[in-house]
């Protein structure tokens, strides 16, 4: 299985062979991690609403407060369902 990490780009990872610069991105060594100018962020979550805030066009969530909520939930429940995977 491969991940894709940002930074300058993108980067496939064998999840079944992470390679030891992840761990200096994200000590857990789970993907995705985000890196802009150095800055780093660990966590889909988190990210999602990163780059709905910091790149508002294409908005990545819905602009309903309702749908919005439901797709933060799908991620937290997508992250907790692969978490050994990822």
């Amino acid at each position: 299985m491969l991940a894709v990490i940002l930074v300058l780009g993108a980067t496939e990872i064998a999840l079944s062979d992470r390679p030891p610069w992840l761990y200096e991105k994200n000590a857990s060594g789970r993907v995705p991690v985000i890196e802009e100018d150095g800055w780093i962020l660990p966590e889909s979550a988190v990210i999602m609403e990163y780059l709905d805030e910091r790149y508002p066009e294409p908005a990545l969530l819905p602009a309903d407060p309702a749908e919005r909520a439901l797709a933060r939930l799908m991620v937290f429940r997508h992250d907790d369902f692969t978490r050994p995977y990822y």
